[in-house]
């Protein structure tokens, strides 16, 4: 994130970086190096892009969004998309904000410990399909000392069609759990 404030808003400008899904700033700014990925979103979008909760405009902002388009791979004989690839895209999206978070998932398997899912409540409630753009949201609902829960939200166009609450945890090698690291607690709360 940039320091220099918005001047209409005073508020710092968000930057998201090259292995983001979008490159742009809350106002609709194309990334200081003119990255041109993700061109065609609109102003409104962009400014919900930004990690981290802050409020801006009247709404508050997710914690991460994560962009994916649906693949023909990713349909099943019907053209929607097997229900089982929803979890493969809300899983792409928390890998994708604990790495903008800071948070090496290999430095910390190199440490002894891991993240496991615990457990995942899924509703479905309507149907992507083919070339569908779609927008995961997720955002900490509790983090405890031992487990952290999530909720994830499947956007198409605004309109949820894929919730999710998801309850991970930290295991060492012996697959006991153990407590969240102190440190990714901070970098979560």
């Amino acid at each position: 994130m940039t320091d220099d404030p918005d001047p209409a808003c005073g508020e710092p400008s968000p930057i998201q970086t090259h292995d983001s899904p979008v490159v742009a700033d809350r106002h609709g700014q194309p990334c200081k190096s003119g990255c041109k990925r993700n061109r065609d979103l609109t102003p409104e979008t962009w400014c919900r892009l930004a990690i981290g909760r802050r409020k801006w405009q009247g709404f508050e902002m997710t914690d991460h969004l994560y962009e994916v388009r649906v693949y023909y791979e990713d349909t099943d004989m019907a053209g929607v998309v097997y229900h089982a690839n929803y979890l493969r895209y809300i899983e792409r999206a928390r890998s994708d904000w604990v790495r903008n978070l800071g948070n090496d998932q290999n430095a910390m398997r190199d440490g002894g410990i891991v993240w496991v899912v615990r457990r995942i409540e899924a509703d479905y409630l309507a149907s992507a399909r083919f070339e569908d753009r779609l927008t995961i949201e997720t955002s900490v609902r509790t983090i405890t000392p031992a487990r952290l829960v999530m909720d994830q939200v499947v956007k198409r166009e605004g309109t949820p069609i894929f919730r999710a609450v998801v309850t991970a945890a930290c295991m060492n090698a012996a697959g006991k759990p153990v407590r969240l690291p102190a440190e990714i607690r901070a970098l979560m709360q």
